[in-house]
């Protein structure tokens, strides 16, 4: 998703409503719950490169192939 993609979803909303994310990945969450809801903690524009390595993350800092991404630091919300 590109961060225009982002804006215009969110551009007829209320600005005063409180922003969440969700996961269900069954690995995340506890076994009591089918889903954890996280809140958004920080927003950031670091510079990182798309690796190909087993665990299909990012390398972050300045190269040839580097890009800049805007990237969410997550954080569960209190129960």
């Amino acid at each position: 998703m590109k961060r225009r993609d982002l804006r215009e979803m969110l551009a007829d909303l209320d600005p005063d409503l409180e922003v969440l994310c969700y996961i269900e990945d069954p690995s995340l969450v506890q076994p009591d719950r089918t889903f954890l809801v996280l809140d958004i903690r920080a927003v950031s524009t670091p510079h990182a490169e798309r690796t190909r390595t087993g665990d299909g993350g990012l390398q972050f800092g300045r190269s040839s192939n580097s890009e800049r991404f805007v990237m969410f630091e997550l954080r569960p919300t209190r129960d």
